[in-house]
């Protein structure tokens, strides 16, 4: 059996069957993205998304022209959680790469302006499960979410892997935020940000 299947293998490698699978993975993520733009407020053109990203609530987000996004993915908007009911507004704009396994959610406003470059495994989020009226004994699954303001990265900024942006934040133009860096407070253009919390090392 065991020789079959190496025999199979070597048949495969012949037929060039990687590069089949690699063109059958790229339909279904064209398909994919089909779907997923038909249910956009705004789909610009030229998009391409992985197929396997989770979205929530898509008529609150809007995707720019030439914007990517990578496998595993969470990208979600939420109108309703419970009982709450919010009016979110999350926007990525053109020009966008968005890298594997981030995570972005909203439930006031994120806009990520033209050109932005995101790495792996990125935290962007408005919101938490906490406030100082909150019982702790709860869950914080039961707990309420609250946002303490919006979200805005503007054009040409980098975020290395693992980096985490919190609610309130401003990040100005062709700022590089390292990776696992923590942002807290807003950010000027042109700045270099490590650190956690993160803090300015360098202006150009």
């Amino acid at each position: 059996m065991t020789k079959f299947f190496l025999i199979l293998g070597n048949i495969l490698a012949t037929l060039k069957f990687d590069k089949l699978q690699c063109k059958f993975k790229s339909v279904k993520n064209y398909l994919y993205t089909g779907m997923i733009c038909k249910h956009l407020k705004y789909a610009g053109k030229n998009i391409y998304i992985k197929n396997g990203v989770f979205f929530n609530d898509l008529e609150y987000i809007e995707i720019g022209d030439n914007s990517t996004i990578d496998s595993r993915c969470s990208i979600t908007a939420w109108h309703k959680r419970g009982k709450q009911v919010f009016s979110p507004k999350l926007y990525i704009g053109n020009n966008v790469t968005i890298g594997t396994d981030c995570h972005i959610t909203c439930i006031n406003e994120i806009m990520i302006l033209d050109g932005c470059l995101l790495g792996k495994m990125i935290t962007i989020s408005d919101n938490n499960h906490f406030s100082e009226n909150h019982d702790l004994s709860d869950t914080p699954i039961k707990r309420e979410i609250s946002s303490k303001g919006a979200i805005r990265i503007e054009k040409g900024v980098w975020i290395a892997d693992k980096a985490t942006i919190l609610a309130g934040v401003t990040i100005g133009e062709y700022s590089i935020i390292g990776s696992n860096a923590v942002v807290t407070k807003s950010i000027p253009p042109y700045s270099i940000v490590v650190g956690n919390p993160a803090k300015v090392i360098t202006r150009k």
